[in-house]
């Protein structure tokens, strides 16, 4: 039964997670736009974003043991790591863009 109670918690925890990163993916798209770049920047960058949040997701989801609190304070702090990211991405783009 415990069990099942943590899968529910995790569930919630991944969908609050992904609902962050799709906002997080658009604002992307409308910064890019602005920015009027290249289609395939857009989509590289987004992909690169998204496999990093995934892949901290991921992280998160193997250690089963954790409760909602510690999943939520993980999900606070995945944010700015995605904006490190994207602003990352964004700088490299910038610097393509000026060669």
């Amino acid at each position: 039964m415990k069990k099942r109670i943590i899968t529910k918690t995790m569930t919630v925890a991944m969908v609050i997670l992904n609902h962050l990163v799709m906002m997080m993916l658009r604002k992307m798209i409308t910064i890019a736009m602005k920015m009027m770049l290249e289609n395939t920047m857009i989509v590289a960058m987004m992909m690169i974003t998204l496999r990093k949040t995934m892949t901290v997701a991921r992280m998160i989801t193997l250690r089963r043991t954790m409760t909602l609190a510690k999943m939520m304070i993980l999900a606070m702090m995945a944010i700015p790591l995605v904006m490190i990211f994207a602003q990352k991405a964004l700088a490299v783009i910038m610097i393509l863009r000026m060669m």
